[in-house]
């Protein structure tokens, strides 16, 4: 009899998992289900063996295969050894669905059935071993999971599960060369590009967030592909090439393909194919040059100075912005489009409502620095036939011109902030949650490293693994 299950494409190739709940509670597995009907290999001819791995006759009994095949799958289903207890209710399971006449195929379908509803497979729970609120250190499978899901979104291969059983995995020496060894994995993509689409804010451009179609034809699924990949491919090069975090601020080159490298004005670039470019100003290098950033922060029809320098403050910086006032008011529909006025002047004019200056006082400063920048990322030096005014003086005093010194001045006076917020993002993103007070002490310990190794990605990535946080786990989320 032909036999027909649904099992998750987590067990063969797994998508990533948004992050953010408290990881000490149950963290969910991302699962997208595929239909395969057995005895059929998966298409990847490097995915795990067949769920049915083992069949009655010659010399195997049904039972026997039947363990066979709910071993290795419940193992696999829930990262871990399973114990006795219940490994034996889905043997169970088997057995009563023979009793009750179905064939050997059926029977072992309904046990797996149970293991792919169970909150084991369902969820990545990090329990305490007793009912106390004490810190605990999480155990070495559960540190498997962790990892892997930190690095890759994904369940831990055979050689970290190796690690696990044989009590090794917790050794910084051999954390630091499993970290060394995963980021080279093609897998670390995935979960890089779905810690920078969080972090920085981009995951809804071309999604649910577009520039004004009609206004801005330029703007299609290819370049916002570019665009992203651009901002993934220079974190990545960071990361692999033991570059600095600071990179990310200022750069003298980025990563374009034809289509993009047209969109930004740069000549010389041919094909679909993303490539390192030099570039020849410095107007581009950098996050705040990047048209993805550029673009996610502008309004549908127009630049948004306050997006932008409310993007900087909160998102790159770590600041916290307050909500604007119920009597702020809004700049007119029309705005940054009266011919012989810059949108600088409208938002001038904007800012004379008292209850509105204290905040734009920090605001506005940042994001007139990137008007020279259009609402999807192409430079510019005038608007609506006026030159634009992208000076900006902040509430201390200090004044820059510009993209290129409004970088400068970020490095300058903003550089420890900076180093500060990337080292909390990405250790929440490790974690699964928000950082606590308790998360403080690490948080420094990391940054000290940090400046160490001159702000080098892969040291972040190290000292977040062998922080006291990700090796050990508080059961009170709620805990103050």
């Amino acid at each position: 009899m032909a036999w027909n299950i649904q099992v998750p494409e987590v067990y063969y190739k797994p998508k990533p998992q948004a992050k953010g709940a408290e990881s000490s509670k149950p963290q969910c597995v991302a699962i997208d289900w595929v239909e395969i009907r057995g005895p059929v290999r998966p298409k990847d001819a490097s995915a795990e063996p067949l769920v049915f791995i083992a069949q009655p006759g010659n010399g195997v009994s049904p039972k026997d295969a039947a363990e066979t095949i709910l071993r290795r799958f419940s193992e696999r289903a829930f990262r871990r050894p399973v114990s006795k207890r219940d490994f034996n209710r889905y043997i169970g399971l088997y057995k009563r669905a023979v009793a009750s006449g179905d064939t050997f195929e059926e029977s072992v379908k309904l046990a797996l059935s149970a293991i792919l509803v169970s909150p084991h497979f369902l969820y990545r729970p990090e329990l305490a071993p007793s009912r106390d609120d004490a810190v605990y250190r999480i155990d070495e499978y559960q540190l498997a999971s962790r990892l892997s899901y930190f690095l890759w979104a994904s369940m831990p291969d055979a050689e970290l599960f190796q690690l696990a059983k044989s009590k090794q995995l917790r050794k910084p020496a051999v954390l630091e060369e499993q970290v060394e060894r995963m980021l080279e994995d093609s897998r670390a993509s995935v979960a890089l590009e779905g810690f920078l689409g969080q972090w920085l804010g981009y995951e809804s451009l071309g999604a649910t967030v577009f520039p004004d179609r009609r206004k801005f034809k330029e703007f299609d699924p290819v370049l916002n592909r570019a665009m992203k990949d651009e901002t993934i491919l220079a974190f990545k090069a960071t990361l692999e090439e033991g570059g600095s975090l600071l990179d990310l601020l200022d750069s003298d080159e980025t990563f374009l393909n034809e289509r993009l490298a047209i969109h930004y004005g740069i000549e010389g670039i041919e094909g679909n194919e993303m490539r390192r470019v030099a570039l020849s100003n410095r107007e581009r290098g950098g996050l705040l040059g990047m048209g993805s950033i550029l673009t996610a922060t502008s309004s549908p029809m127009r630049t948004s100075p306050v997006n932008r320098g409310k993007w900087v403050l909160e998102t790159l910086l770590g600041s916290r912005i307050p909500e604007p006032p119920a009597d702020a008011g809004i700049l007119p529909e029309n705005a940054g489009q009266v011919k012989g006025q810059t949108l600088r002047e409208e938002f001038e004019m904007h800012r004379r409502n008292p209850s509105c200056v204290d905040c734009h006082e920090k605001i506005d400063p940042i994001g007139f620095g990137l008007e020279n920048f259009d609402a999807i990322g192409r430079f510019r030096s005038t608007e609506n036939g006026v030159p634009i005014d992208s000076m900006g003086i902040m509430p201390g005093g200090e004044q820059f011109t510009g993209p290129v010194e409004l970088k400068e001045f970020i490095l300058k006076e903003e550089k420890d902030a900076f180093v500060r917020n990337v080292t909390e993002k990405m250790l929440a993103f490790a974690l699964g949650r928000e950082l606590k007070h308790y998360d403080e002490g690490p948080v420094l310990n990391i940054i000290e490293a940090l400046e160490n190794a001159q702000y080098s990605t892969e040291t972040l990535i190290k000292e977040v693994v062998l922080s006291y946080p990700f090796l050990n786990q508080h059961p009170d989320p709620n805990h103050e």
